[in-house]
């Protein structure tokens, strides 16, 4: 739950001892006037003079301390987390007894989970922030983040925020060799992440935490699933999948849902013109709600992740190490090979007993039952293959309807393509020119 971390104290004794623990084993990373830094094994350390006092800054991320320092793709609890603080607080000589005398200064809370809903739509539909809209990440299209509220570094000048919302795809995440968390085997396919980092001593208060010791609260856990829900609700999700476009029946709202879908809508207003706009569109008919999905989906991975009968070990046993599956498939089909959004199933084709759908990758051993049992038995793959083939006017249909046409559509896709191909030939070559079946 608790990701980055970053805590401050002037206790000159204590700034004293942690320098003469790490001085000889990590590496000098910025020797400025003012500022002398130090890392090592994903651990800052800053000793850094303030108002003519010597203060000591001490940075790291506790969840991926659990995972040696590499990624933060597992689940984390609250607890282990804690664990995890004190251990690695003890390394550089900093005593649990004297948590009290650190002040926290930031502060990101998070949590890794899996939603019923298309990967995409839960990617995409984040559109705001409060005010400021979600920013697809230059680098990385997995990654979307909005800043709320900046400050000045009077060091540098520059201007950092003192919220960040991020929101991304945690399993397609890359490590220095270009191999996705799902790949290594750090987490399911699928997984996503919210968190939110806020910054300043001040702003972290808003969270229920002061000092480092306020980590250790009874309600610590409470206090960081009221940020998180408090801050949820400021997210403005925009998702016209959900919009039951058979109930708009007054010319306003479907002015409104044109309107609004239309590109580069939502970047152009502000103010109080944003306002309505988010009103109006809330007021939509829908035929389901994305962001209280989402929402029941992140909370329900918390609750998971910190009951007690959920251990360190049965976790570390689902999701830490390579999977096997991956590495000695013969052949991979995937629901969508060129995007890789949908799902990908490993499978030995020439030796495997079931026979797999050409267009989804689905089982499909069962014929005519396929859907009807995939929705009996796996609903979040069923919604999936739903979104992708079903025309959104089939919303308000009746499951059965609604099966009968994906199934259509997904004939549609196979035969075109064959058709198209047939077509092809049969324009470009003449029926007595030779054909040349060369083998590559």
């Amino acid at each position: 739950m608790f990701d980055l971390l970053k805590v401050r104290t002037y206790e000159q004794e204590i700034i004293n001892t942690v320098y003469d623990s790490i001085k000889n084993e990590y590496r000098v990373t910025k020797d400025l006037p003012y500022l002398k830094e130090y890392q090592n094994k994903g651990i800052t350390i800053a000793f850094q003079k303030q108002n003519n006092r010597e203060c000591l800054y001490v940075t790291f991320s506790p969840h991926k301390q659990v995972n040696e320092n590499i990624h933060n793709a597992t689940p984390l609890a609250l607890q282990e987390a804690q664990d995890n603080i004190i251990s690695t607080l003890a390394n550089i000589k900093i005593d649990r007894n004297d948590f009290s005398k650190f002040k926290i200064t930031r502060l990101e809370i998070g949590v890794n989970y899996k939603c019923e809903l298309p990967l995409d739509i839960v990617f995409k539909s984040f559109l705001m922030f409060q005010t400021a809209l979600f920013k697809t990440h230059k680098n990385y299209t997995h990654y979307k983040f909005a800043d709320s509220g900046y400050r000045k570094n009077t060091y540098n000048n520059s201007r950092s925020p003192y919220q960040t919302f991020k929101h991304y795809i945690k399993s397609a995440q890359r490590d220095h060799n270009g191999i996705s968390n799902a790949d290594n085997g750090y987490c399911d396919d699928e997984v996503m992440r919210t968190e939110i980092k806020t910054e300043r001593s001040g702003k972290v208060k808003e969270i229920g935490f002061d000092t480092l010791a306020d980590l250790y609260r009874d309600n610590a856990l409470e206090c960081s699933i009221n940020f998180l829900k408090k801050n949820l609700e400021k997210v403005f999700v925009f998702n016209p999948k959900e919009i039951d476009k058979k109930k708009l029946k007054s010319v306003p709202m479907q002015k409104h849902f044109y309107q609004m879908t239309t590109p580069k809508y939502w970047e152009n207003i502000n103010g109080k013109k944003l306002t309505s706009a988010k009103s109006k569109w809330n007021e939509l008919p829908k035929s389901y709600d994305t962001k209280n999905i989402i929402t029941n989906a992140i909370l329900e991975a918390i609750k998971t992740q910190n009951n007690p009968a959920t251990t360190k070990k049965n976790r570390a046993t689902l999701h830490k190490g390579k999977t096997t599956d991956r590495k000695t498939a013969n052949t991979t089909i995937y629901g969508n090979s060129q995007q890789n959004k949908y799902y990908h199933i490993s499978l030995d084709v020439v030796n495997s007993p079931y026979f797999f759908c050409t267009v989804t990758g689905l089982d499909i051993s069962m014929q005519r039952e396929g859907l009807r049992h995939l929705y009996q038995n796996n609903r979040r793959r069923f919604y999936q293959i739903r979104d992708r083939f079903m025309p959104i006017e089939f919303t308000s249909k009746t499951l059965e309807e609604q099966i009968v046409r994906i199934e259509s559509n997904i004939r549609h896709t196979h035969d075109n393509k064959a058709l198209c191909q047939r077509l092809m030939q049969e324009r470009n070559y003449h029926p007595a020119q030779a054909q040349f079946n060369f083998q590559y």
